[in-house]
């Protein structure tokens, strides 16, 4: 048995197969096909990789809203508990039950049993009606100084209830039947 060596085409140009034109042909298509598919691998290969690149930009988007979220909910409960710790350390004691104030607050009517020269202060605009949010009782408005509610204010204004409107104020202050008191049996 006689074994060949050398390429398939040496073989069928020694047998006479195909003729030396035919043979370079088909060498020149093999070195053709040789460059498209490595050309055809790196593109896949490019593919994959831009798609990977891709994925890990929107995972990388994904994740940094996440984390602002994160910290937006941080910052809020920070601000909620400052907000509660001005209230608690500055709120102002009702002693007598003389006046019951009545506000506006969220579309509705609300009352706040004060004494008198509390409520006096409320209209002058030195003290403030704040709201603790988390207080589930009856007592959810408390007083406080017109100061730490402006700093609550600057943290979170749904936290204010009722406060004193100054412009207004000051056009009653020019009002020239001020000086005139009502008489008991007019005031409702």
């Amino acid at each position: 048995m006689h074994i060949m060596a050398g390429s398939l085409q040496d073989q069928l140009l020694s047998k006479g197969l195909i003729n030396k034109n035919k043979a370079k042909k088909i060498q020149r298509e093999q070195q053709h096909q040789k460059r498209v598919s490595k050309k055809h691998k790196t593109e896949l290969v490019d593919e994959a990789k831009v798609a990977a690149e891709q994925a890990q930009k929107n995972k990388a988007e994904q994740d940094k809203k996440l984390n602002q979220e994160l910290k937006a909910k941080a910052d809020e409960r920070a601000i909620a508990a400052q907000i509660k710790q001005l209230i608690s350390n500055n709120n102002i004691s009702v002693k007598s039950k003389d006046v019951a104030f009545i506000f506006h607050h969220q579309g509705k009517s609300q009352t706040l049993v004060v004494e008198r020269a509390q409520e006096e202060q409320i209209k002058k605009g030195r003290l403030v009606v704040v709201q603790q949010v988390e207080i589930k009782d009856s007592h959810k408005y408390q007083l406080v100084p017109s100061q730490i509610a402006d700093k609550i204010a600057s943290r979170n204004t749904n936290y204010i209830a009722y406060q004193a409107d100054l412009q207004q104020l000051a056009q009653d202050e020019e009002d020239p039947y001020a000086e005139y008191e009502i008489p008991d049996d007019l005031m409702w």
